[in-house]
């Protein structure tokens, strides 16, 4: 056994550093200062007011070593003990054992499965494999992304947690177990260092956004990103994206990005067009911008070898993972396009080569954003492809434990390949999607371009500078329940701009299916029709979906699908601003119920049918065949009004479940009483008559406006933000904080003011989607605020203006319109003030 020297620091109060670091030469590999939050790692700049020795138990003299977490000042309430646990800390293996005390658990990606963890043995290594659900058990069903940080609930219906994250991207496992006193966890690494991270004692959207701090900020896409997109591996001419995009244009569906697979690539080669096939592309590209449509092309990992100009480059800058065996020429690997090789990111002269490429690329495909693919990285090949690359003395022949319990080359490049100052792929492999999206950012932000980076392979940290579709999915009703399990852990991951292919990847999919997968993208934060080539096409314009839904209603497929993508836009500048304030303060816009009410058994039950968007909205999601499913409302004492019209339009009381089939032609999004949210596209008895809506940039020319439902005191909070969506200096922003605050007296008139206060300004240009269309006041007849209601409103120049009220009887809404000439921007309103007729 290696000796080591442990290092304890408190980065800030409740976010402790451990360190075991091996007294061994060479030194063991540490991961570079861009993956985490450089002020805190490897900076280690503390901000604690309080002292390390507070939180820790460590041996006297002569005792084992051993250490264990407490909550502050109290040695006997204790979080993470490895006391009596075992402990092996050699080159090649590196086991510790531990004892959390809780009851709970969720995290460690990433895999296909529930939400919550259970008994098994998880492996973290980025694996480019079929989708297959992981119960747990070897061989192990890890997926693309290596994010091995878990949170963990002290006590049943309590909000006090923890997140443990362990700083290694070599292979490693995580071996649960649940006893009646705890969880044991002993975690198996094959390389580097034990370096771990602990998020204490608090409550758990606090703990999710000090895991945020740790490892940088999210970053926030353009816009447009957060619209509808269009893919298929099988667009294989300009003449086909354009009949796409045309088919969009038709049925009055708007789109947002159009995508390319490798269709547009010669033969599969990564940085080389298809000039012949796609002939005029560039012209298109620049036509459907000014359209509203942006363009985004896939960037495979692999270089073709040998035959292209990206290669050729590539061996003039010698910036190619080398081959073990002669470090001489460099490792190929295999993919679609044959033989190819793969750019070493941590060698010194890879982020100028990057650059160049995608500049060239630029120029002859004018992208908005870029899509990266098999970059675990993926190969078809195990290790080698050809016997003379490979190393004379592999590390694998002195490795007697392999996380996961398969090969660790299977799939992937050689783990012998040398990266500069001595790294082993062993070491790194899991940061290759990580580098290639962090040089894939600043080709927008040297620029001064917020970035739009899609990846498929993601580490810790991957979201300050990109976000990540969940990748080869199976088209089956099931799969739309592990997309929501799935978006929901990488909104704790720290990656919450992610989304799942619309209607499946793999497989035709079937007519209902899709129709609800549309309804469940309307909370997708990236939503992307995307599927293989052979299979059935999904886009929504198609005859298939022409289909009759419902005949009651004699509503289509495609009309469901274009009322999911209406309201999803409906919905845009509420998601936009939970986005916002994530990227600015650290907060996860999509979250499960428990977050907000952790003393309520069923919020942690329903967590793929039920779900947050941010603290105002609930989703009731409709994942099934078809059929029925329980659906919770949190919050005992509150209520939750549908957002937008549904055939049974209730008001539902907090603290209850349902078992409901909803409809095929509707979407429940509810708000929760106390707060007020920002709409666009309320009425949806008006889509229908809506045209020319191509998409989110055609939202700016339609007024928005707020969504009021008072609590049981009476009152609501809500906040808008708005920016021009792409500048990349996140504080030219407006915000507008709003409270409505009801008087309803035993004696006289009811009355409620809503007042409007600036807290945030920047320089956006005033578009009408920052100017106010109506105020609607939900459950309104209880409050008496129906058909005669009087009132005013003043803006900051004290001009007032009467109000005009229609009232919905079926949705038990007062729609609240102003007498001003024209309409007034949000930012310019002093207060509303409403009454009770005489």
């Amino acid at each position: 056994m290696n000796s080591f020297d442990v290092y304890f620091y408190l980065l800030k109060d409740n976010l402790i550093n451990v360190d075991l670091v091996p007294l061994i030469e060479p030194e063991p590999f540490s991961i570079p200062g861009e993956v985490l939050n450089d002020t805190l790692y490897p900076d280690r700049n503390s901000s604690a007011t309080e002292n390390i020795m507070d939180y820790l138990n460590l041996p006297d003299v002569g005792e084992d070593f051993y250490f264990e977490i407490h909550t502050k000042g109290n040695k006997k309430d204790l979080i993470f003990s490895t006391k009596g646990q075992p402990l092996v800390y050699t080159n090649y293996y590196k086991s510790m054992g531990a004892h959390v005390y809780g009851t709970k658990m969720f995290g460690i990606g990433q895999r296909i499965g529930e939400f919550w963890k259970t008994a098994g043995t998880y492996a973290v290594w980025n694996r480019g494999a079929e989708h297959k659900v992981d119960d747990g058990i070897n061989p192990g069903k890890n997926l693309y992304g290596s994010h091995p940080v878990y949170f963990v609930q002290r006590k049943k219906g309590g909000n006090d947690w923890v997140g443990i994250y362990e700083h290694n991207s070599g292979p490693q496992e995580f071996v649960v177990d649940f006893d009646g006193y705890g969880i044991d966890i002993t975690n198996i690494k094959t390389t580097g260092r034990t370096n771990m991270f602990f998020m204490l004692n608090e409550e758990i959207d606090k703990v999710i956004s000090n895991y945020y701090d740790l490892v940088g900020r999210p970053a926030l896409p353009p816009r447009w990103a957060f619209g509808w997109h269009q893919s298929r591996f099988g667009y294989n001419t300009t003449d086909v994206l354009r009949e796409v995009h045309q088919g969009y244009v038709d049925d009055e569906l708007p789109l947002d990005g159009l995508w390319s697979s490798v269709d547009v690539l010669k033969d599969f080669r990564s940085f080389t067009v298809d000039e012949e096939n796609f002939e005029g592309i560039k012209e298109f590209i620049n036509e459907i911008k000014e359209k509203g449509t942006r363009y985004v092309p896939i960037i495979q990992s692999g270089i073709s070898a040998g035959n292209s100009d990206a290669y050729f480059d590539g061996i003039k800058n010698d910036v190619f993972m080398m081959a073990p065996g002669d470090q001489s020429n460099p490792i190929i690997g295999r993919s679609t396009a044959g033989d190819v090789v793969f750019v070493d990111f941590m060698y010194h002269g890879a982020p100028n080569y990057w650059a160049e490429q995608m500049k060239k690329l630029n120029e002859k495909l004018p992208f908005d954003g870029v899509w990266l693919d098999m970059n675990e990285i993926t190969s078809e090949c195990d290790g080698y492809c050809y016997r003379n690359q490979r190393a004379e003395d592999p590390i694998d022949n002195r490795l007697f434990y392999w996380p996961g319990g398969r090969d660790l080359e299977q799939g992937t490049v050689s783990i012998d390949v040398q990266h500069e100052f001595g790294a082993k792929e062993l070491d790194t492999h899991s940061l290759y999607g990580f580098w290639q999206t962090y040089f894939s950012n600043r080709h927008f932000t040297n620029s001064e371009r917020r970035p739009m980076v899609i990846s498929r392979s993601t580490f810790a940290g991957s979201g300050k500078y990109g976000g990540h579709w969940l990748g080869e999915n199976e088209s089956w009703h099931e799969n739309m329940k592990q997309s929501i399990d799935s978006i929901l852990l990488f909104n704790m991951f720290g990656i919450p701009f992610v989304g799942d292919n619309v209607c499946g990847f793999k497989y035709d999919v079937g007519v209902g299916t899709c129709t609800r997968w549309y309804k469940v993208a309307v909370i997708y934060p990236f939503s992307r029709n995307h599927n293989n080539f052979g299979t059935d096409p999904q886009e929504p314009f198609i005859e298939t979906f022409d289909m009759i839904m419902d005949k009651s209603l004699n509503v289509t497929a495609t009309q469901i699908m274009r009322k999911a993508m209406l309201t999803k836009y409906g919905l845009h500048n509420y998601m936009y601003t939970q986005f916002h304030i994530a990227s600015t303060e650290g907060r996860a816009p999509i979250k499960p119920m428990f977050f907000n009410y952790p003393s309520e058994p069923y919020s942690y039950d329903y967590v793929s049918n039920s779900v947050l968007v941010g603290d105002a909205v609930l989703a009731s999601l409709d994942h099934t065949n078809g059929g029925r499913q329980y659906y919770y409302f949190p919050g005992r004492g509150e209520i939750w009004c549908p957002i937008w019209k549904i055939a049974k339009y209730e008001c539902l009381q907090g603290g209850s479940r349902t078992s409901s089939k909803i409809p095929i032609d509707e979407i429940w999004l509810h708000i929760r009483a106390g707060h007020v949210i920002p709409l666009q596209l309320s009425d949806v008895d008006k889509f229908d008559n809506i045209t020319g809506l191509r998409s989110l940039d055609d939202m700016a020319n339609y007024y928005t406006d707020i969504g009021i439902l008072l609590d049981s005191d009476n009152a609501a909070d809500g906040v808008v933000r708005f920016d021009d969506g792409e500048t990349t200096d996140l504080e030219q922003y407006d915000e507008i904080k709003i409270h409505a605050q009801g008087d309803i007296p035993w004696v006289g008139k009811n009355t409620i003011d809503i007042e409007f206060e600036i807290t945030h300004e920047g320089t956006t240009e005033i578009t009408n989607s920052q100017r106010i269309g109506h105020i609607l006041l939900y459950n309104a007849k209880k409050l008496g605020f129906v058909n005669k209601t009087k009132g005013e409103i003043v803006d900051y120049d004290y001009n007032v203006f009467d109000v005009l009220v229609e009232y919905d009887e079926k949705m038990d809404m007062s729609r609240i319109s102003f007498a001003s000439p024209s309409a007034l921007p949000i930012k310019k309103i002093r207060k509303v003030h409403l009454q009770q007729p005489y």
